[in-house]
């Protein structure tokens, strides 16, 4: 499903620029972790999750404001205290002092690895087993701050939320008890929301979702109905202040759609605001409001023959080996019936570049084909036992900063094409260098001489 909805990548110009950094470590090089350095340079973190000869590899080099290493520290080996042989990360951050990244071994030691600012040597230390009764989550960003994040069954239905935090001499943890019935049951994946960093747009899909922003975390259930349901679709979630230690429970409806009842919607957290999708029958639109006091900044829909003119793309369906172009509401509407809807929000320049889409999956028992979402449409294979198929579709539109309005911006439809021609791995990231967007991912050796590689391809403009 990623490759369809590789929204994130729509950043992408035709004048694109790439730079490679050839790192030294030799074998099992992850997808490095990036800093800025406060000097419109960044710094770059290279490891490697298993451990060799007893030791946690790592590499730092250093970017200046042109993209071009003005430093590199050689390879430093890292004795590993708790014995464990394989890391996953979890999450990362950087203060005053320098950069830190966090993992969890093999088994519930968590390690940090901090890395001084100006020589850029690291050093890994041990902080802190979690205890087995609990289950770890993941890691968080939020400012300075990384957060680890675990849940502890007390109940068949519920359960408390741990949040870990970086202290002088390990992990300090904060408990939080009486969150809702649905965080006992369910599998989350911890969202990145750093401001300059984009996510894969299959993460707005998943309905349980966790955020974290401006000191406050949120926990997300939003699975709603689809508009042949007569239930009405509710954003709900969980509101954790660290600051205070408040823990609120709050259900958000989606925009009043005057007579009808039926009508679907999905939504999304970013800076303090709910964004919001939602159509029925006859309409489409999209809502923006502020979390802080539940007051609407945006809300704006579409009906009929009216054009998309609330987007800023074009809206192509997949069908099966064909894309169908979609130029008024009630096609749209029609189309987005069946499907689950999503939307996800990043900034581009001063602007809030939203994502809109929706997906669903059909299976049916027996024999048949069996056809998978790929880009462009639905891929078709056999399987004796089942049919089913995935159908799903992606759009955007671009929102002044304040989301009070929409931007006059519009990015060019030809990304969409460069897009799928560029077959870009799905396991990179963006980041913000010095106001430019780049895409970092590995690239693996074609050939068994060959070096992995950091690759760096820069957007100027976006």
């Amino acid at each position: 499903m990623k490759n369809i909805f590789l929204l994130a990548l729509f950043l992408l110009t035709a004048g694109a620029t790439a730079q490679v950094i050839t790192p030294e470590i030799p074998n099992d090089l992850r997808l490095p972790v990036v800093f800025p350095d406060g000097n419109n340079g960044h710094c770059v973190f290279l490891y490697s999750s298993r451990r060799a000869s007893g030791s946690f590899l790592c590499q730092i080099a250093q970017l200046d404001a042109q993209g071009q290493v003005s430093k590199q520290y050689p390879v430093q080996e890292l004795p590993v205290v708790g014995g464990d042989k394989s890391f996953e990360r979890l999450c990362s951050a950087s203060d005053e002092n320098g950069y830190h990244v966090y993992f969890r071994g093999e088994s519930v030691n968590i390690y940090e690895v901090s890395t001084d600012r100006r020589t850029l040597k690291s050093t890994l230390r041990l902080l802190h087993a979690i205890p087995e009764e609990e289950e770890i989550i993941g890691g968080i960003e939020m400012a300075d701050k990384a957060l680890i994040l675990s849940r502890e069954r007390i109940s068949k239905k519920e359960c408390r939320l741990n949040v870990y935090t970086r202290g002088e001499q390990g992990l300090d943890r904060k408990i939080f008890s009486g969150l809702p019935e649905y965080f006992a049951g369910r599998k989350y994946e911890p969202l990145l929301v750093r401001k300059d960093a984009d996510l894969w747009p299959d993460k707005a899909i998943n309905p349980d979702k966790i955020f974290a922003d401006q000191g406050k975390i949120y926990i997300v259930r939003d699975k709603t109905p689809s508009v042949f349901s007569s239930d009405k679709p509710v954003f709900k979630y969980t509101e954790i202040d660290l600051s205070s230690d408040k823990v609120s429970y709050k259900e958000v409806p989606y925009p009043t759609l005057g007579e009808y009842t039926q009508y679907s919607g999905g939504g999304y957290i970013y800076e303090n605001k709910l964004f919001q999708i939602y159509f029925d029958q006859s309409r489409f639109g999209l809502s923006v409001s502020s979390l802080s006091d539940g007051s609407t900044l945006f809300d704006k829909s579409i009906a009929g023959e009216d054009t998309l003119t609330l987007l800023r793309s074009k809206v192509n369906f997949p069908g099966f080996l064909t894309n169908r172009k979609i130029k008024t509401a009630e096609k749209l509407i029609r189309r987005m019936g069946p499907l689950y809807p999503f939307v996800y929000v990043k900034k581009s320049q001063d602007d809030l570049l939203i994502g809109l889409g929706g997906f669903t999956t059909e299976s049916y028992g027996g024999g048949g084909p069996v056809m998978g979402a790929g880009p462009g449409g639905i891929t078709p294979s056999f399987n004796t036992m089942a049919y089913s198929y995935e159908v799903s579709t992606s759009f955007y539109t671009i929102m002044q900063e304040d989301a009070q309005s929409l931007s006059d911006r519009r990015l060019d439809e030809t990304i969409f094409t460069k897009i799928n021609d560029s077959n870009l791995p799905d396991k990179g990231s963006f980041i913000r260098m010095n106001g430019v967007s780049t895409y970092v991912y590995l690239k693996k050796p074609v050939l068994e001489s060959e070096s992995k590689s950091v690759v760096f391809i820069r957007f100027p403009g976006y």
